[in-house]
């Protein structure tokens, strides 16, 4: 029998592909057994129990391959009794959360079991029996060789904990050819008995996530559009771990999902998740059956149920919030969920450790490893299945296509960006803007390398610029205050030339940004006028624009910023070199809570120092948003600086009403403790933990007059 398999497996159709399905001789041997012994499910396991330990992780971030720290988690933990053919019960015992947003609530509900009980089979679906929406074909699966290549790639010996050894073998798999689930990974086995001992893979396809509701060619065309654009902004990694219990079983004991939400057109938001359950304390074979508490629903009427929603499940609610569900499994058994009450959940004493925002060092280390692997394998494959972008119009930033400052007024844009063939990681992006006010054409072209260590970027251009690099404005949230308020927090030159620059994550939550450049600097005036604060009742009209030193210079910076639980604090130098002058500045930001509470107050505290007589366009300024509030940007600069904002809460929830309070100054670097101290203070109104703010300040010192309203994105970066 396994030599009629072997022969099988060797003589698979090719497809499109011209490559045979193995790498050698040795590799299809290998498959060849492990194809058996899935079509042979395990027959030694008749049932088992165990603990469950689930985790729920998600962060916000930019860059797609920086180290995020977490926003929130959740932990619950259950207990699982599984009995063949495919029987489950699973009883949660508790759950707990937390967040670096006293408003966020982390939480998550399933309407079946989330975790794969034993082995796969055929189709690979994770988390759900609609996830991925079309189920991806094993590797291991009869016809796996006529869409997979395979390469045995490692060898590797490991203890058995008693003294024994085991041969484990690593099989490299890709896809031979576009299909609509496939996966893309690395699958070990057990030498001695062709058991699957981890398998870490990505999803990939042209139909994963959509399928047609019904056979016409609209849904199909909708189908076919969904899923180009599910793959361009989601990615899914997959990690199975099973452990050997007793020396014979080998079982599972860890299930890691990761996965990353990429936010087009925005300014690089990336949103990683992590989902992962562990097993433990297991008990197998011990006769048990399991008790079942619910009767399944009828499906021979599409009668409703007591949820009211599925006919394939029953699902009964007390008033005390505790949850009990029922239903039928894909394949074949049966399964029962349930769940406590609330408070229930919360008030568990089974916990043994901690709750903590990211795990620990070596954990997060293997998780890093394993999408660094998978981002490789996949980065060889046809774009139609990963969703990386080919070549066609797109946006880096949202600016590229939008932006409104006193310059150019309204700036509108177009962005192509095109991969490079045959350069792994690495693609070429190019964008024109054309602003209104000062009819100017202005654009850059970047060469970009985004690779699991880090992102290069080697850029030149054309571009009207904000000349203050220790806290340049973000474009979105200048342009909107600028259109709705003529508040325009940036002064502006022409510049033009290159610039080589690195990103990397140095640890979790450490970034490192270095940048070299050489451009010519041009003053530029101001020309718009907005037409909306007129219509709004403002009268229009922008502060002047500042002149720069003008002429050719070389520049670098470098920053580092750095997040550890609610406190945030960045670092940075710059230096600008030329026949105008030069002038060298290190300037840094601190913000935290004062103290850990739901309503507690946050205070900001910026400062920086520059060489004596700072080129105009270094020299550090205040007033606007991110300094003083209620005054103009640049109502004071110089060469040193310090300002302090302080922000009170006054209630909970996503919109929630702020009080603030703020001081700044700006001078020579023997004067600035002597200079005016421009002081403020106001009220505002704060959605979504100050995504967006709106502002009424009150200049308390100096000649400003007020009040000043202001919208603010981005409040609480």
């Amino acid at each position: 029998m396994g030599a009629l398999l072997l022969a099988l497996l060797l003589a698979a159709p090719p497809g499109a592909d011209t490559l045979p399905p193995f790498a050698d001789a040795a590799t299809a041997r290998v498959v060849a057994h492990a194809i058996a012994r899935q079509s042979d499910q395990d027959t030694l396991v008749s049932g088992y129990s165990a603990r469950l330990h689930y985790r729920l992780s998600v962060a916000f971030g930019r860059r797609r391959w920086a180290r995020i720290p977490a926003f929130g988690v959740e932990e619950q933990d259950a207990l699982v009794h599984w009995q063949r053919p495919n029987d489950i019960r699973v009883d949660v015992l508790g759950q707990r959360e937390r967040s670096r947003s006293p408003d966020a609530d982390i939480s998550s509900g399933f309407d079946r079991p989330w975790f794969i009980p034993r082995a796969l089979g055929d189709s690979v679906r994770i988390l759900d029996s609609d996830f991925p929406a079309r189920a991806a074909l094993h590797p291991f699966a009869p016809d796996g060789p006529a869409w997979y290549r395979y390469a045995l790639t490692d060898s590797v010996r490991v203890g058995d904990g008693r003294g024994g050894m085991i041969t484990l073998l690593g099989i490299t798999v890709v896809p031979r050819r576009d299909g609509p689930a496939l996966v893309a990974g690395t699958i070990w086995v057990d030498e001695a008995s062709w058991d699957v001992v981890r398998f870490s893979f990505r999803f990939v396809g042209t139909g994963l996530w959509a399928v047609p509701e019904h056979p016409t060619h609209t849904d199909s065309s909708d189908a076919i559009r969904d899923n180009r654009w599910a793959n361009r902004i989601l990615t899914v990694d997959v990690d199975l771990e099973y452990a050997l219990e007793d020396r014979r079983y080998w079982m599972p004991y860890r299930q890691v999902l990761s996965g990353q939400v990429v936010i087009p057109f925005v300014g690089d938001i990336v949103i990683p998740f992590t989902v992962s359950t562990t097993f433990d304390d297991y008990a197998i074979n011990t006769g048990r059956t399991i008790t079942f508490a619910l009767a399944l629903p009828d499906t021979s009427t599409a009668g409703v149920h007591s949820s009211g929603a599925d006919s394939d499940r029953t699902e009964i609610r007390d008033s005390t919030g505790r949850r009990d569900v029922a239903g039928r499994l894909e394949g074949g058994g049966r399964y029962e969920l349930h769940v406590p009450p609330r408070d229930s959940l919360k008030a568990y004493a089974g916990w043994t450790d901690s709750l903590v925002l990211d795990r620990a060092d070596d954990q997060r280390a293997d998780l890093l490893q394993i999408q660094h692997q998978l981002a490789d394998l996949a980065e060889d494959l046809p774009r139609e299945m990963t969703g990386a972008p080919g070549a066609g119009p797109t946006l880096e930033h949202l600016a590229d296509a939008f932006r409104y400052e006193r310059v150019q007024g309204l700036a509108l844009g177009y962005g192509w960006k095109a991969p490079i063939p045959g350069v792994r990681f690495t693609s070429v992006y190019g964008a024109a803007r054309y602003g209104f006010s000062d009819s100017r054409i202005t654009g850059r072209v970047e060469l970009i390398r985004e690779s699991p260590v880090g992102r290069w970027t080697l850029r030149g251009y054309r571009e009207v610029a904000p000349v203050e690099r220790a806290f340049p404005p973000g474009d979105l949230a200048n342009s909107v205050d600028a259109l709705f308020t003529a508040h325009d927090a940036a002064d502006w030159a022409l510049v033009q030339g290159g610039e080589l620059r690195y990103e990397t994550s140095v640890a979790m939550g450490t970034d490192l940004s270095l940048a070299g450049r050489v451009d010519d600097e041009r003053s530029v005036s101001t020309r718009a006028r907005s037409a909306v604060n007129d219509l709004l009742g403002g009268d229009g009209r922008f502060q002047p624009t500042p002149p720069v030193a003008e002429g050719v210079f070389g520049g670098v910076t470098a920053r580092l910023d750095i997040r550890r639980g609610a406190a945030r604090w960045m670092a940075g130098a710059d230096l600008l070199a030329g026949g105008a002058g030069a002038t060298a500045k290190v300037f840094g930001e601190w913000r935290a809570p004062l103290w850990s509470a739901a309503r507690a107050p946050a205070l900001t505290l910026r400062g920086g120092i520059a060489t004596a007589h700072p080129l105009p366009q270094s020299a550090f300024r205040i007033g606007g948003p991110w300094t003083a509030r209620g005054f103009t940007y640049g109502s004071a600069l110089g060469a040193a600086f310090w300002a302090a904002q302080l922000d009170l809460p006054l209630a909970r929830g996503a919109v929630r009403p702020v009080a603030f309070a703020d001081a700044a100054e700006a001078g020579t670097l023997d004067g600035v403790l002597r200079a005016p101290v421009l002081a403020d203070a106001g009220v505002g109104l704060s959605i979504l933990g100050g995504a967006v703010r709106f502002d009424l300040s009150q200049p308390l010192t100096g000649s400003a007059h007020g009040p000043r309203f202001d919208i603010v994105f981005g409040a609480a970066r």
